[in-house]
């Protein structure tokens, strides 16, 4: 039994397999080249092992360290240096404040009492933000008023400029209406409480409206002690 006749092309050999028509060419080209590039970018975003967006330090924590060198309430000079061991709880503020800084004083005070035995391992400071009318005397009345755990800091404007910049605090001085009982300007300033490590490191940019049980809560998920 003979097999099925063998197809002849027009000039009798067997026809070749036909190929890529010129467009066809081109579109799988074309994917082939997306397919590359989707695998890379794949790849570059792949999901890592990032600890979660809560514990995860802001941008400009990238710098090392925060130093600075001012003016206690005694007149004494005081560096970042002489925290080293404790946390640094700091904010920035002046003493004529008429709204923040009166409010994230008291729940700095509110916060340590909850954080019971813990607190002495924070050191919360209020350096002003107004060197030129907050003398050490007037800083020192003021931090009273609150807790006297609270160390207040001033210094020279230069002194007072350079910690800014080291934390990234901008402040804005604008003058208001002169009004009976209130000073004729206000200082614009970020109410955020920067937490600084037993090395010195700034380890936390605390911006917080849930009041002093969540700034206690904040804190106390950085100490030692907790982890243990």
């Amino acid at each position: 039994m003979t097999g099925p006749p063998s197809i002849k092309g027009p000039e009798g050999a067997a026809p070749r397999p036909r190929r890529l028509h010129g467009n066809a060419l081109i579109v799988a080209i074309v994917a082939l080249i997306a397919l590359v590039v989707f695998a890379g970018v794949g790849l570059r975003y792949w999901p890592r092992l990032d600890p979660p967006p809560s514990q995860r330090l802001p941008a400009s924590a990238a710098l090392a360290g925060r130093p600075f060198s001012l003016i206690d309430v005694a007149g004494r000079p005081v560096t970042d240096r002489d925290f080293r061991g404790q946390f640094m709880l700091i904010y920035f503020g002046y003493t004529t404040c008429p709204d923040h800084c009166p409010t994230m004083l008291m729940m700095t005070a509110a916060a340590l009492e909850m954080l019971g035995r813990h607190a002495r391992q924070v050191q919360p400071i209020f350096i002003t933000v107004d060197p030129e009318h907050d003398t050490p005397e007037i800083v020192g009345r003021y931090t009273s008023q609150f807790s006297q755990r609270i160390w207040g800091l001033t210094g020279s404007p230069a002194e007072i400029e350079a910690v800014e910049k080291t934390y990234g605090v901008r402040t804005l001085f604008r003058r208001t209406e002169p009004q009976a009982g209130a000073y004729p300007y206000v200082i614009d300033h970020p109410s955020v409480f920067y937490l600084v490590g037993p090395d010195g490191q700034l380890i936390d940019e605390i911006q917080t409206d849930g009041g002093a049980d969540d700034l206690a809560a904040r804190i106390r998920r950085r100490l030692p002690s907790e982890a243990e």
